[in-house]
């Protein structure tokens, strides 16, 4: 896991992590179909 992540950084320079609350998301009713069907 180490040497992937040092060649995205190497490449990319910089790796974003975002914390989505997917059950607020969800509530969402243009967006829920096409959340849920990512986590499957």
């Amino acid at each position: 896991m180490c040497i992937t992540a040092h060649k995205l950084v190497k490449e990319y320079d910089l790796i974003a992590l975002e914390d989505l609350k997917i059950r607020g998301l969800a509530k969402n009713t243009k967006l829920s179909k096409s959340i849920y069907d990512v986590g499957k």
